[in-house]
C-alpha cells in the first residue's frame, strides 16, 4: 500500500538551527560578499524554507533578521554617495514590503501545508481503514463459503428427516385424535405402543407402558409385540425401566448381555437391546415407555429423540383423557349440587306457602307463625352456609378472635339444638370439663362448627339413636368431639365428607354438602385440625375437632356483652328501601318496639325525609335504584344532622362490603336477612359490625 501522507515537519531544534543558519549564510553574502549591491527581492527566498519546517515563529523572526541587516547595510555599511538618500529610503520601503508580503506569503503556505498534511493523514487513514475492511470482508466471504456448503448439506438432511417426521407425526396425530375420542387410557396408550412399530421399523420387537403406582413401583398398563397388543398382567419392568422412571431421564442399552440385571422378564420374544424414556407430569415422571429389541442395537441420537417425543405423546394422552374425567365428575356434582340446592329450597318454600294461605284465611296463626319462623331459619341457614363456603373457597373469612370458654361456647349450641334433637327422638349426652377451656377463637364460628357438627350427627342418626358431645383437653390443645349411633361411614368416604357438596348420603339425604366443608375450613383458620372416625357402616360416626388452647386466666377476662336490648327511649328511625315489603314490614317490627319510623322507597325519598325531620338512626339499604346507598349515606352525612347513625342493612355481607360501607361513612353493617335481635341491638348502639 502507498504512503499518502507527507513526511512529519522536523523538531523545532533543527528548525531555529536551519533558520539561524540561513540567516547566517544570508547576511554573509550580503554584508561581505556583495557589500555593495542591493538584492531586494532575495530577501523572500530563504522565508521559503519555512513551509518546510512550519515554523510560524522561525519565519517572521527570520523576517525581523532580514529587515535589520537591510536596513544595517543601507545605513551604515553602504558608503557614502553609493545612493542618494532618496533612493535608500526607496530600497528600504521595497525591501519591507518585500519582506512583508513574502511572510505572509510563506504563513498562508504553512496553513495550507498543515490542512494539506491533514486531509493526506485522513485519506491514508481511511485508505488502511478500507483495506482492512476489505480483507475482513474477504475472509467473511470464505467463511460464508464454508457455511453455505455446510448449510447445503445439512439441508438435504433436514429435507429427508422433515419428510420423515411428517409422515411420523401425521401418523401420531390420528393415533392420538382415535385415542382421545375412544376416551379410555388403556385403549389409547395400546394405540401408542402399537404406533412404535411404524415409528422404529424392525428395530422394535416389543413396546410397553409403565405407569407409577404410588410414586414407587412400576406396572405394565400396555404391551404390543410384533405389532400386535397383548395383556401387560406378567409383564415385569425391568431394571432399566426403574431407573429411567427414578432419575426422570431417558437411558438406553446397546447389548443386555452386558447388564442382565437390567433386562425385562415375561417377554415372548427374546430381547438383546432397549431404549427407555419417562412420562412426565409438569416435569415429574409417572411413567416409562419401553422398546425392545430382539438383536444388539447401537440407538442414535434421532431414537432417543423419537422415543422422548413419543412418551410425551403419552403425557399428553393422559393428562387430557383425565382432564375430560375432572370435568365429566365435576359436571355431574355440579348437576347433584344444582339438584339438591333446588330440592333444599323448595322444602322450606312449601310449608311458608301453606302458612300464609292459612293466615289469610283467618286459620290459627300461632302455628302458622311458628312454622314460618322455622322454615324463614332454614332458608336463613342455606343462604348462609353458601355464603362461608364461598368465603373460604376464596380466603375472605376473617376472625373476630377473642379470649372464650369453649365450654360454655358448646353449651350455648347445644341448648340452642335441643329442640331439634327432641323432635328427631334422640338422647343428647353432654360431657364438659369443670374448669374452663380457653381459647383464642372467634366464638361465633366455633358455634358455627358445632352447630354443623351436631346438624350432621341429628341427620345421619335415626330415630332412637344416641348422641355426644364432649369436651376435654390434652397437653395444650381442646378436643372437641361430637358422635353419634347413626349410619356411619364407609372408609373410603373419611376423607372425602369433608370436601365441598360431598353427601355421603346421595342427593336428596337432606344438606347442600357444605356442613362439614365449612367445618373444616373454620377449624383449619383457627390452626386446628378436624377428623372423622367410623367403624363402617352402620355402626355410627365421630367427629373429632383439636383447637389450640390459651393460656388465658378468667380474671383476664372482661364482662360478656349481652344480647339485644330495647332501648331505654324511643328512637326516630328512617328505613329506606326499594323493596317494599321488606321496608314495612321492619318498620312495622320497629314501631311495635316503641320506635318512631317514617318509610322512603329511594334515595330521593330518604334525603327528602331527612330535610323534613331529624332522626337517630337511618336504616339504608345498598342496592337502591339511581343513587346507591353508598351515595346517600355520604349525602345524609354532609346534611345537618351530625348525630345521625347510619345502618347498611344489605345481602350484600363480604369483607370488602363491611370496608366500602366504613368507607362511606356507616357506623354499622347488617347483612340480609338480619335478625331482629341485631336489628334492635344497632338502633340501641350495640352490635357495630353486626352480621
Amino acid at each position: 500500500m502507498p504512503d499518502l501522507s507527507f513526511p512529519p515537519p522536523p523538531s523545532r531544534a533543527l528548525s531555529i538551527a536551519v533558520s539561524v543558519a540561513l540567516v547566517v549564510v544570508w547576511a554573509t553574502i550580503r554584508l561581505v560578499v556583495f557589500d555593495t549591491i542591493i538584492f531586494p527581492l532575495t530577501y523572500a527566498i530563504p522565508l521559503l524554507v519555512c513551509v518546510w519546517t512550519r515554523d510560524r515563529v522561525a519565519l517572521w523572526s527570520m523576517a525581523a533578521a532580514f529587515v535589520v541587516l537591510h536596513a544595517w547595510k543601507l545605513l551604515v555599511i553602504l558608503p557614502d554617495g553609493a545612493l542618494a538618500d532618496e533612493m535608500k529610503w526607496a530600497n528600504l520601503a521595497a525591501t519591507l514590503l518585500n519582506i512583508a508580503i513574502g511572510g505572509v506569503v510563506v504563513h498562508l503556505l504553512i496553513g495550507l501545508r498543515g490542512r494539506l498534511d491533514a486531509a493526506m493523514t485522513d485519506l491514508a487513514a481511511h485508505h488502511e481503514e478500507l483495506a482492512q475492511q476489505n480483507e475482513e470482508l474477504t475472509q467473511q466471504s470464505e467463511e460464508l463459503a464454508n457455511q453455505n456448503e455446510e448449510l447445503q448439506a445439512f439441508s438435504e438432511e433436514s429435507i429427508a428427516a422433515a419428510t420423515a417426521l411428517q409422515n411420523r407425526e401425521r401418523l401420531l396425530d390420528a393415533l392420538f385424535e382415535a385415542a382421545r375420542v375412544s376416551g379410555g387410557e388403556h385403549e389409547g396408550l395400546t394405540q401408542i405402543v402399537r404406533s412404535a412399530f411404524e415409528l422404529f421399523g424392525d428395530t422394535c420387537c416389543a413396546a410397553a407402558v409403565f405407569e407409577s403406582r404410588g410414586d414407587v413401583t412400576l406396572e405394565p398398563t400396555a404391551l404390543a409385540v410384533n405389532g400386535v397388543s397383548q395383556p401387560p398382567a406378567d409383564l415385569v419392568p425391568g431394571g432399566l425401566a426403574s431407573l429411567v422412571f427414578h432419575e426422570n431421564r431417558t437411558a438406553a442399552l446397546d447389548d443386555v448381555a452386558l447388564r442382565p440385571d437390567l433386562a425385562p422378564a415375561s417377554l415372548p420374544v427374546p430381547v438383546h437391546a432397549m431404549l427407555c424414556a419417562p412420562i412426565r407430569f409438569n416435569d415429574t415422571a409417572s411413567g416409562v415407555v419401553a422398546i425392545y429389541c430382539s438383536r444388539v442395537h447401537e440407538w442414535r441420537d434421532s431414537d432417543f429423540k423419537l422415543l422422548e417425543w413419543l412418551a410425551d405423546l403419552c403425557g399428553r394422552l393422559l393428562q387430557t383423557l383425565r382432564l375430560q374425567a375432572a370435568l365429566r365428575q365435576a359436571d355431574q356434582q355440579k348437576s347433584e349440587f344444582l339438584a339438591t340446592l333446588s330440592h333444599e329450597l323448595r322444602n322450606p318454600l312449601a310449608p311458608i306457602r301453606y302458612a300464609l294461605k292459612l293466615i289469610d284465611q283467618g286459620g290459627p296463626e300461632d302455628r302458622a307463625i311458628g312454622v314460618l319462623h322455622r322454615q324463614v331459619q332454614q332458608l336463613v341457614r342455606l343462604v348462609d352456609d353458601l355464603l362461608d363456603a364461598t368465603r373460604l373457597s376464596s380466603n375472605k373469612i376473617q376472625l373476630r378472635r377473642a379470649h372464650i370458654d369453649l365450654n360454655a361456647i358448646v353449651r350455648h349450641a347445644v341448648d340452642a339444638l335441643m329442640p331439634e334433637v327432641d323432635g328427631a327422638e334422640q338422647r343428647l349426652d353432654l360431657r364438659l370439663p369443670s374448669a374452663p377451656v380457653w381459647l383464642d377463637a372467634d366464638a361465633d364460628r366455633l358455634s358455627q362448627v358445632i352447630t354443623n357438627l351436631l346438624n350432621n350427627a341429628i341427620r345421619y342418626t335415626p330415630p332412637g339413636g344416641r348422641l355426644g358431645v364432649d369436651v376435654s383437653t390434652s397437653g395444650d390443645e381442646a378436643l372437641l368431639s361430637v358422635t353419634d349411633t347413626g349410619i356411619g361411614l364407609d372408609v373410603a368416604d373419611l376423607h372425602r365428607v369433608f370436601d365441598m357438596f360431598t353427601q355421603t348420603g346421595g342427593p336428596g339425604s337432606g344438606g347442600l354438602g357444605l356442613g362439614l366443608a365449612i367445618v373444616r375450613g373454620i377449624v383449619d383458620l383457627h390452626g386446628g385440625r378436624v377428623e372423622a372416625h367410623s367403624d363402617g357402616m352402620g355402626r355410627g360416626s365421630q367427629f373429632r375437632v383439636f383447637l389450640p388452647m390459651s393460656p388465658i386466666r378468667r380474671a383476664d377476662v372482661g364482662p360478656a356483652i349481652d344480647g339485644a336490648a330495647v332501648p331505654a327511649r324511643p328512637q326516630r328511625v328512617l328505613v329506606v328501601d326499594d323493596n317494599a315489603d321488606s321496608a314495612e314490614m321492619l318498620a312495622a317490627l320497629l314501631r311495635a318496639y316503641g320506635h318512631a319510623v317514617n318509610v322512603a322507597y329511594d334515595a330521593e325519598g330518604g334525603l327528602r325525609a331527612a330535610g323534613e325531620r331529624a332522626f337517630d338512626v337511618a336504616l339504608l339499604d345498598i342496592g337502591l335504584p339511581g343513587i346507591d346507598g353508598y351515595e346517600l349515606a355520604r349525602r345524609l352525612r354532609g346534611s345537618q344532622q351530625p348525630a345521625l347513625r347510619l345502618v347498611a342493612i344489605t345481602g350484600w355481607g363480604q369483607d370488602h362490603d363491611r370496608a366500602r360501607a366504613r368507607d362511606a361513612g356507616f357506623d354499622a353493617h347488617l347483612t340480609k336477612p338480619a335478625e331482629p335481635d341485631a336489628v334492635l341491638a344497632v338502633i340501641a348502639g350495640k352490635g357495630a359490625e353486626g352480621g
